[in-house]
């Protein structure tokens, strides 16, 4: 076996931990809600069918990039840590934790912008 092939298997074994049916149900449902196309009364059949269609499409991309980024070894280290009951408390905190550092970090761009932008236009 290739030492791809051995980080490509790692690689696998760690995106079965890693809840990404939640992750990208989330952004998808976010996304519908931003677009406001979607009647309230089909909101969740498209969000579980676009949820459907992305999940073998995410895990690919997800096992190229570990692939990518990470040895061997780490990929080995990842799925011990995320196996042990600290890593499993990790896990189950992660997608919260991704979601509302974004939303602060979006937020203090956003502030620096327009606090940036403001004098110029006065």
């Amino acid at each position: 076996m290739s030492v791809t092939d051995l980080a490509r298997e790692a690689a696998l074994r760690y995106v079965a931990m890693v809840p990404i049916r939640a992750i990208i149900t989330e952004h998808v449902a976010k996304a519908v809600d931003e677009k406001g196309a979607v009647p309230p009364e089909q909101r969740e059949t498209v969000i579980q069918r676009f949820t459907d269609r992305l999940v073998d499409i995410v895990v690919r991309i997800f096992v190229s990039q570990a692939v990518v980024h990470f040895t061997v070894g780490e990929l080995h280290a990842l799925v011990r840590f995320y196996s042990s009951s600290d890593g499993q408390g990790v896990m189950g905190k992660l997608l919260a934790f991704t979601r509302d550092l974004e939303a602060e970090v979006v937020k203090a761009i956003d502030g620096e912008i327009r606090a940036s932008v403001a004098p110029e236009r006065a």
